[in-house]
């Protein structure tokens, strides 16, 4: 009987009409294979026995994953280039200029929640307001600063 599961569906039984498409039945069972290896075979060790000596070979899993491959230096780490550099240092500024443009009260609403780190309820205890006018007034700032931003 054949193996029914993730990597292999039965795929004549969900699409009747690939029996008049073998070459895409063979594709979806290619792509299948592929998908199991990168998920599977990859990731698991394997074992061999020589049954001439009876010996047992360990094959360690082929896959490394970025963080050990970062651990052991790899790869170097990437700086940002000097023109996305120069970008973020931009961008950084349109954004001040954005906040400058803002009135008072609502510089001091974005410097408590983002700077301070305060939570919405702190806010609105620190301001006397309840926490959902504190938070449709953080909505508001935000879309006038995306606005802002976009001129």
């Amino acid at each position: 009987m054949k193996k029914r599961d993730a990597y292999h569906p039965d795929y004549l039984n969900m699409y009747p009409c690939l029996k008049e498409r073998p070459d895409i039945l063979k594709f979806l069972k290619q792509c299948d294979r592929k998908q199991e290896y990168l998920e599977y075979d990859l990731k698991v060790n394997r074992t061999r026995t020589n049954k001439r000596t009876m010996e047992t070979v360990i094959w360690p899993q082929r896959e490394l994953s970025y963080e050990h491959l970062l651990e052991e230096h790899q790869f170097a780490q990437q700086e940002p280039s000097p023109e996305e550099t120069l970008l973020h240092e931009i961008e950084l500024e349109n954004l001040r200029c954005a906040v400058e443009r803002l009135p008072n009260d609502e510089r001091l609403l974005l410097h408590l929640r983002y700077w301070c780190d305060f939570s919405q309820a702190e806010i609105a205890r620190h301001l006397g307001v309840t926490q959902q006018s504190v938070s449709y007034q953080e909505r508001c700032i935000l879309r006038k600063l995306k606005k802002l931003l976009k001129n």
